[in-house]
């Protein structure tokens, strides 16, 4: 996998480390606003990694379904911010969880390169531990 790759996903996880961190060296003065951004931010990156599944459903056999899959955690993710706002930290780490599950069991993963897999683990196990993190100092 080209490193500049690479480094832009590991760049990503910037927004996801800071916020918990402003929070914790705040004393929690604003957690709210920080939480706030957190879940913007979260949101898009969700529906971006979402997004990284749709080059591998051409394929697939179940492309309709597989798209739908594709389109789910964005929506959910967007209702749990909107809906559920005490609870949307969780539902959002669930559904980084989830995405990356899916990517596995419905064979997504394979048509990823191996560096990939890799980094996807680890961008995710970060993400859902920042989100953890966050609705716990809250």
């Amino acid at each position: 996998m080209n490193r500049s790759i690479q480094l832009l996903g590991y760049a990503g996880l910037i927004p996801f480390l800071a916020m918990p961190l402003m929070v914790a060296l705040s004393g929690a003065a604003e957690p709210g606003r920080y939480s706030t951004q957190f879940l913007h931010y979260s949101g898009i990156i969700l529906g971006f990694m979402a997004g990284v599944i749709w080059p591998a459903l051409y394929h697939t056999e179940r492309s309709t379904a597989m798209a739908l899959l594709a389109v789910t955690p964005a929506v959910m993710g967007f209702l749990a911010i909107v809906m559920l706002p005490d609870l949307a930290l969780l539902a959002l780490a669930a559904l980084y969880i989830s995405l990356r599950l899916v990517e596995i069991f419905a064979g997504i993963d394979q048509h990823y390169h191996t560096s990939y897999r890799s980094l996807r683990w680890q961008l995710t196990i970060v993400v859902v531990v920042c989100h953890l993190w966050l609705y716990w100092m809250i």
